[in-house]
């Protein structure tokens, strides 16, 4: 499967200190991200994580591939990264991990499979990446860290 990544996933990954369960969560998958979201990655992990190449990817710990994107006909009313994200997904069938809300109606509206930041720690969860222990303090983390909107209801939730 094909996964396109948002700036705000990989920051929330990186401000928590999870950037390899990130990895390890997506390892059998194509992992991209559009131009649009590397212009807008801050953090030096993430940076160290990304290919220009084909020939580059699996190199040096390089998993993420960079891939070119014209956005100009995706609706104005979105981030770039968010934008290249989905212009991304749609050209590729992909999934667009994205977790801004506004973003995942315009994602749906293209008519693409999405998750966030959350969907992929349910994932980790249920295949035993994490113990339900290590979800509650990544999800601490992300309120505290990343200053992540999570209600207490859906948190008592995905903790069940």
């Amino acid at each position: 499967m094909i996964v396109v990544l948002d700036t705000s996933v990989i920051s929330a990954f990186v401000k928590i200190g999870k950037l390899d369960l990130l990895r390890k969560l997506l390892e059998k998958n194509r992992v991209l991200i559009p131009d649009t979201v590397f212009r807008e990655i801050i953090h030096e992990e993430a940076l160290d994580a990304l290919a220009f190449s084909e020939e580059e990817l699996n190199n040096k710990g390089k998993w993420i591939l960079v891939e070119q994107v014209d956005i100009s006909d995706v609706k104005n009313n979105l981030g770039y990264g968010e934008k290249g994200t989905i212009k991304l997904a749609k050209s590729r069938d992909a999934v667009a991990v994205i977790d801004d809300s506004n973003a995942r109606k315009n994602a749906l509206e293209y008519g693409l499979k999405i998750t966030g930041t959350l969907g992929l720690l349910c994932s980790a969860l249920e295949e035993q990446i994490i113990s339900r222990s290590e979800l509650k303090r990544i999800l601490n983390d992300l309120r505290i860290k990343d200053d992540f909107r999570i209600s207490e209801g859906l948190m008592k939730n995905m903790l069940k």
